[in-house]
């Protein structure tokens, strides 16, 4: 949920929860009982999309998806307050990671040929990624302990959905 002010550059989140899409997607059917409406919102808004997606499946209406994500919001000068982590965003990582298994098979292959499959998979594998709009490597990453702020307590999440009282509608 949230409000847009009227210089329409600022948002501001009623309610505000960090919940992996994972914890989401096992817990879709209990959002249907969320009588206001929901705004999804992650880094790129693919996830979000995701999201959406479960959720409408089973009934949960309206939602509501941050287009372009963070990235979009701020690239058009929306307001963004950072919190104090450090975590770098999974765009990032996944370019850590792609690129060094990249380079690390090509200089490796100096030694082991064959090494440079390697490479050649990472690329394939970006190439698939692109294509399908989808990231496994970004899905794995965010798997991982460091990725993970910390619980989402699914049923506190729903008790605050469902106590607002002041939910804007949303169009």
């Amino acid at each position: 949920m949230y409000e847009l002010e009227p210089n329409l550059n600022r948002l501001t989140f009623l309610v505000r929860t960090t919940c992996p899409l994972d914890i989401l997607n096992q817990n879709a059917r209990d959002f249907s009982t969320v009588d206001s409406p929901v705004v999804l919102v992650c880094q790129s808004g693919q996830r979000a999309a995701t999201a959406q997606k479960a959720l409408g499946e089973l009934g949960k209406n309206p939602t509501t998806v941050l287009d372009g994500g963070i990235n979009a919001w701020q690239a058009s000068g929306g307001d963004i307050v950072h919190g104090s982590t450090t975590r770098w965003a999974m765009d990032r990582q996944v370019r850590l990671v792609a690129g060094s298994l990249a380079l690390g098979g090509t200089l490796a292959s100096v030694a082991v040929p064959k090494a440079k499959w390697l490479s050649g998979g990472i690329g394939a594998g970006l190439t698939f990624s692109a294509l399908t709009n989808t990231c496994t490597m970004g899905d794995m990453l965010g798997k991982l302990p460091y990725n993970n702020p910390g619980e989402c307590d699914i049923d506190a999440v729903l008790a605050e959905l469902n106590n607002r009282t002041d939910a804007p509608a949303i169009n």
